[in-house]
């Protein structure tokens, strides 16, 4: 297999902007500052690249839009840090050499996310639409590329060395891992893509001369930074479905079929058992029926935590 050919400037000036999505979608779910920049990007290969221990390692296969795969790799430290952080109970709590299960389940949902982030980047800077696969928890054993990236035969990768950060939480460096294919799809598009230094015009190139390169200027950049509620305040007048569940209980057809009016079914509550808030079909809270006039309503008597709202992800 031919070497990785890798012209770093390219690359990075593709790869950094969705970097920043990455790191906005992590601080938006986490609620705090996250940053996330290149520190270095070199080629190496597979069984070099996934050396050292102590290391929690995640990835995903592209699906469309865009060839290979991606793992990212945290020291475990820092993965339990960030998955305790997301479940919203103290950062320090449980560091163990490996992730528990709902640990695991957490920062799993939130590189998901994160990588959903970047894929909107990318395809934007590619002109494609980019899907992925579910984010995938690799065993810390695992040595074959197969394991990885879904395939075999995957002797080097480009090694993206990354400064991560999480405001309070966590302060160190992840890292991305990238197959030849992946990295061949990104680097011919990076210089079509948007940098600090120039912009190239839309006009079309003269007959025989070059398209026209001009400078550009920017505007002052706010100081608020990732993760900032200015993001929230965007989606304050988006309508959401709020119901209020009594109870449950299963029948068979046979049961369904003989019921008639006046026929009573017994619900898996306890009378004066809080009822469920569910806000578009998800628990959100819990509470005690009220009568308001002439209507029903629930006062809330318990919102329900980050850890419970991240089970019901599972």
């Amino acid at each position: 297999m031919a070497a990785i050919q890798l012209d770093q400037n390219e690359f990075s000036n593709l790869y950094g902007p969705a970097l920043s999505s990455f790191a906005q979608t992590i601080g938006d779910m986490v609620m705090k500052q996250v940053s996330a920049e290149i520190s270095g990007v070199t080629v190496k290969p597979l069984a070099e690249a996934i050396k050292g221990e102590g290391m929690t390692s995640l990835a995903v296969q592209f699906e469309s839009g865009l060839p290979g795969a991606l793992c990212v790799r945290f020291s475990t430290e820092e993965a339990c840090k960030l998955a305790n952080t997301l479940m919203g109970t103290d950062p320090d709590e449980e560091i163990g050499e490996k992730l528990s299960e709902m640990q695991a389940s957490a920062l799993g949902e939130v590189i998901n996310q994160a990588v959903g982030g970047m894929s909107t980047t990318l395809g934007s800077q590619l002109g494609t639409t980019i899907s992925h696969s579910p984010v995938i928890n690799i065993d810390a054993a695992a040595t074959e590329s197969k394991d990885y990236f879904g395939e075999d035969d995957i002797a080097e990768v480009a090694v993206v060395n990354i400064d991560f950060s999480v405001q309070d939480v966590v302060s160190g460096q992840i890292v991305h891992l990238l197959p030849d294919k992946t990295v061949k799809a990104l680097t011919p598009a990076a210089t079509q893509s948007s940098s600090p230094a120039v912009s190239t015009s839309n006009q079309p190139a003269q007959p025989g001369g070059q398209p026209t390169v001009q400078s550009v200027s920017f505007g002052q950049l706010s100081e608020k930074g990732i993760g900032d509620n200015s993001n929230i305040d965007m989606l304050l007048d988006v309508n959401l479905t709020v119901t209020v569940e009594l109870g449950r209980t299963r029948l068979t057809i046979k049961e369904i079929l003989g019921l008639s009016q006046g026929s009573v079914v017994e619900l898996d509550k306890l009378a004066g058992e809080p009822v469920d808030l569910m806000v578009n079909d998800k628990l959100f809270a819990r509470g005690e029926v009220v009568v308001i006039d002439e209507n029903f309503g629930v006062r809330v008597t318990e919102i329900v935590s980050q850890v419970a709202r991240v089970d019901a992800l599972r």
